[in-house]
């Protein structure tokens, strides 16, 4: 389990990416402040913009790429990259993204 705990600390959630991103310019990109494991992007067809899962290879790097390259300008959008949370070990929600339960009557 600990194990589990320290592989998912390394994930980076990164919101707000235009459609037009590729995960080559991604891995670029976050691979000027350490190394990078795997990049993940995800577009829902209801969404212009896409958002993806960045996991770097130590604590550190992720740390420094959350300070470094949060609020940087890609492709003319500014994005936002913070940790990303998990709800469980299988899914992961970006806080910002989270939907609200439906409301009782």
């Amino acid at each position: 389990m600990h194990q589990f705990i320290e592989f998912m600390a390394r994930k980076i959630y990164i919101g707000r990416l235009p459609s037009t991103v590729s995960d080559q310019q991604i891995h670029d990109l976050f691979k000027t402040v350490g190394g990078v494991l795997s990049v993940r992007l995800i577009k829902e067809s209801s969404q212009k913009d896409m958002y993806g899962y960045v996991q770097m290879s130590s604590d550190e790097e992720t740390r420094k790429a959350i300070r470094t390259l949060d609020n940087t300008i890609l492709d003319g959008t500014r994005i936002l990259v913070v940790e990303a949370h998990f709800l469980d070990q299988e899914r992961p929600v970006s806080y910002q993204w989270k939907k609200r339960p439906p409301m009782r009557r």
